[in-house]
């Protein structure tokens, strides 16, 4: 389980894999920052509007009150959609009313992998990505037959992902965040000086560890260069803006 920091106003949420020279260091005990927030039902409409496009929602997500899984029950011919990837779309726009979606949060979808070997099953991820930021354990899973006529949507959205959202300011830039993950998993204060960034990889920033720095001089090592993203982190109903940073192995 990742831990959980907290800054002012946002969440913050960093995982960093770093190998220590000498004695090994403890990391902090598991804390989910969803833990303490109350069950939340799926509301009767919302079943009542996956019936209505043809399916029957065999689990919910407790924390956000959308379904977690839904088996399509209803034949609805998709011949007529050219590829699985728009098939998909259609399919989530017909269950857009059981998530919750308003048409400006049902926009945010897009493709990011389609699995089709050619025979059996299609199953097509969409993530929600809001201006370029993604919606961090949101994707969901579409399974279709050949004729891309719906098997089964597993994963959940979240509603209150929408352009609204693009242009607020993240707290924290990707070296500070950084910096605030060694402090988070190691107890150890750092400077976001220690680190010097490396290249720019499509949405993550990478960074190296400086020799001679308060981090470096403590024993640390990154086994590769460190890299940073902006993600919307779902807490309950809302969201917030979050620097991931994703660990490099340890050596």
């Amino acid at each position: 389980m990742v831990r959980w920091g907290w800054i002012p106003a946002w969440l913050a949420t960093f995982t960093v894999g770093i190998a220590g020279h000498g004695e090994a260091m403890a990391g902090p005990p598991d804390f989910n920052a969803e833990s303490g927030l109350s069950p939340v039902r799926l509301g009767t409409e919302q079943r009542r509007a996956v019936g209505r496009a043809g399916g029957v929602v065999a689990s919910h997500d407790g924390r956000r009150g959308v379904p977690s899984f839904i088996w399509a029950v209803k034949e609805r011919s998709s011949a007529t959609i050219a590829s699985p990837r728009m098939a998909a779309l259609a399919h989530a726009a017909r269950h857009a009313d059981g998530y919750a979606l308003s048409a400006a949060a049902l926009e945010t979808l897009r493709v990011v992998h389609t699995h089709d070997t050619g025979r059996g099953g299609i199953v097509v991820r969409l993530r929600q990505d809001v201006g370029g930021v993604e919606i961090f354990h949101s994707d969901l899973r579409v399974m279709m037959k050949r004729n891309r006529d719906l098997v089964a949507i597993s994963g959940r959205l979240h509603p209150e992902a929408k352009a609204a959202l693009v242009g607020a300011p993240f707290v924290l830039g990707p070296d500070d965040a950084l910096a605030a993950a060694v402090d988070d998993l190691f107890a150890l204060s750092v400077l976001n000086t220690d680190f010097a960034e490396s290249r720019v990889d499509g949405r993550y920033t990478r960074f190296l560890l400086l020799r001679g720095t308060t981090a470096d001089k403590a024993g640390l090592e990154f086994s590769r260069p460190a890299r940073v993203k902006r993600v919307l982190f779902p807490l309950g109903g809302h969201l917030g803006r979050v620097m991931k940073q994703l660990d490099p192995q340890p050596a």
